[in-house]
Formats: C-alpha cells, sequence, structure tokens
C-alpha cells in the first residue's frame, strides 16, 4: 500500500511525501496517524483518506483492498493558528520557538490546550498561552473558538525549581535526576515514579536519608516555599 500526503508530507521530513506499507491481504487497512502527516501550506488540515488524488472518493470504513493500492490524503482549508514560545521553545527542541498549525471551522484553543512550553531558564514556568507577548491577556480556560488566522503567545511567571533525585534509583527513563519547574504559590501537580532493582517506591521526601518528618505525603497538592 502506498500513503500519498498529497502536497503534504510524513513527520517531520517535507521531502517525505509517500509512505509504503505492507499489510496483511485478509485484514481491513488501518488508517495512518493523522498526526504524522502535515501540510507545508499553513491554512490547509488533513481530514483524510481518499482513494483518489482529488478527495471526491474517500476510503471507505472497514476498506479491504484486493491488490496494491495508493491512498491519498485529503486536506480542507482552515485557519493558520501559530503559537510562539515567546522566550521558551517547543517540543524539547531549543530551536523551535513557534509552531504554525491549521484549525478548521468550529475549533477552539484555550489557555491549556496547545502543548506547554519550556524555557532554558528554569526559574520560569509556563503559565498559559495569551493574545500578546506581555501575558497581560489570557486565553480563557475553556476555550474561545478560532475565526481566523492568529498568533498566541508563552507567558511565563516566576518559578521554583523542583529537583527529583531517584537516590540510588532511576527515573522518567533512565535519569538518577531531573528537574521541573512550578509557577511560585503554586502546587506542583505533578509527580515521577522511581525504579531500583530489589526495592519497593514509596513516595518523596526532603531528605535523602528519607525520615518520616521529610515525607511529602500529598506530591500532587505540595506548595514549595524555595527551590526543593
Amino acid at each position: 500500500m502506498t500513503f500519498d500526503a498529497n502536497g503534504g508530507y510524513f513527520g517531520e521530513d517535507p521531502e517525505c511525501t509517500l509512505d509504503y506499507v505492507n499489510k496483511n491481504a485478509s485484514e481491513p487497512v488501518e488508517e495512518y496517524d493523522a498526526d504524522e502527516v502535515s501540510h507545508t501550506d499553513p491554512h490547509l488540515y488533513f481530514i483524510g483518506w481518499c482513494l483518489d488524488a482529488k478527495g471526491e472518493h474517500p476510503m471507505p470504513e472497514e476498506y479491504l483492498p484486493t491488490g496494491d493500492v495508493t491512498l491519498y490524503a485529503k486536506w480542507e482549508e482552515g485557519f493558520a493558528v501559530t503559537f510562539d514560545a515567546n522566550g521558551g521553545f517547543l517540543f524539547d527542541d531549543p530551536n523551535q520557538t513557534t509552531s504554525t498549525i491549521a484549525y478548521g471551522e468550529g475549533a477552539t484553543a484555550s489557555r491549556w490546550g496547545y502543548s506547554n512550553p519550556s524555557n532554558a531558564d528554569l526559574h520560569l514556568a509556563f503559565n498559559g498561552w495569551c493574545y500578546d507577548e506581555g501575558g497581560q491577556q489570557p486565553l480563557p480556560d475553556y476555550g474561545i473558538e478560532i475565526t481566523g488566522d492568529v498568533t498566541f503567545y508563552a507567558s511565563w511567571a516566576d518559578a521554583w525549581v523542583i529537583t527529583w533525585n531517584a537516590n540510588g534509583g532511576i527515573m522518567n527513563g533512565d535519569e538518577e535526576t531531573w528537574q521541573s519547574s512550578v509557577v511560585r504559590g503554586k502546587a506542583i501537580t505533578t509527580s515521577y515514579g522511581c525504579w531500583r532493582n530489589g526495592y519497593e517506591f514509596i513516595g518523596w521526601y526532603l531528605d535523602a536519608e528519607c525520615t518520616e518528618q521529610n515525607r511529602v505525603n500529598d506530591i500532587w497538592n505540595y506548595v514549595p516555599e524555595s527551590d526543593v
């Protein structure tokens, strides 16, 4: 089977316009993950696969081809929405400071509704998406309808740095330590599990000896008062 991006591309390579997939002849086609196909025109968004390049014949449900076949991406025009990291970066890539994607009619955006950016300065924590660079006009939490091309900006707030130490184990993949940021005056609202061969992870403490008086009983609602 050939998936043809039909003017778009797969993954992060604009030159990758075709993808070839071998499949069991007795099983229906599994649709290609829509998150993996993009278009260089930020006003076009993916809506599905078709049997023709013009998009006049959508791929049927439970489609079972009887031979080699090419499926074509269908694109529809929408609004270009740009997310500007505003001094930070996106997708853990320090070189990616903006991201523009197409939103269809009726789509909405909210203060917390897109990938959270990061900042090289860990004493700054992401505090939501805003209409302005100064962070004075935040998007509503419940979302607003997109009615035209628009740019939203990341807002940043002073933060405490939380250092997570696996204390002889590993965490977050294979890390011994990890750092995150939390807006000053707010709860951490996150946590990490740890693994150590022959041991059971029982929680987080404020000292390496794990004394009972320094146990953080409710890590999800813990509000630090300094770097910790």
